[in-house]
Order: structure tokens, then C-alpha cells, then sequence
């Protein structure tokens, strides 16, 4: 069962072989997810560190907390697109 889900999350991930030079997180630790955001080009971070979701956006990849993305979700299910879930930045 082990191996199934891991293949299953295998078939829908991206790698990334080399990072840029680690930016600047407000917590140092959490650098490196900037960093593997920016690589792969992801449109959202989710996240519930209040450090990261302080930034608002890295690049072109919007920080999210969960519920904000869990609200997107079902907008975009439902075809309504418009607007900007609660605790998410306006679109630049």
C-alpha cells in the first residue's frame, strides 16, 4: 500500500535539481521553500508559518494559508474566479 502511494505521489511531483542562491526568509530555516518555489515555478505556497505568510508573495508565487487555498479550490470548482479568498494578497 506504501509503494502505491508513493508512486502515486511520484507521478504528480516535481524535482528540482538545483536550486539559486537560497532567498531571504524571515525565519532562516524557511528559506529553502522559497527557493523551491521559485525553481519550480509554483503559483502557491501553502503554508500556516505567520513568518512566511508575512511575505505575501515570492516572485510569482502567492503564499497562502490553507484555508485561503481550500477557498480557491471550490471557487475555481464552482467557476467563480473572481476576487481574492480572505488572508490572500490582491493580484498584482
Amino acid at each position: 500500500m506504501a509503494e502505491l502511494l508513493a508512486a502515486g505521489i511520484r507521478d504528480f511531483s516535481l524535482f528540482c535539481q538545483d536550486l539559486s542562491a537560497v532567498p531571504f526568509a524571515p525565519d532562516p530555516k524557511d528559506s529553502y521553500l522559497l527557493a523551491l518555489a521559485e525553481a519550480s515555478q509554483c503559483e502557491f505556497l501553502v503554508t500556516g508559518y505567520k513568518e512566511l505568510l508575512s511575505l505575501k508573495q515570492h516572485k510569482s508565487t502567492r503564499i497562502v494559508t490553507p484555508a485561503a487555498m481550500i477557498e480557491l479550490l471550490n471557487k475555481a470548482r464552482s467557476g467563480d474566479c473572481g476576487g481574492q479568498p480572505e488572508g490572500s494578497p490582491a493580484q498584482a
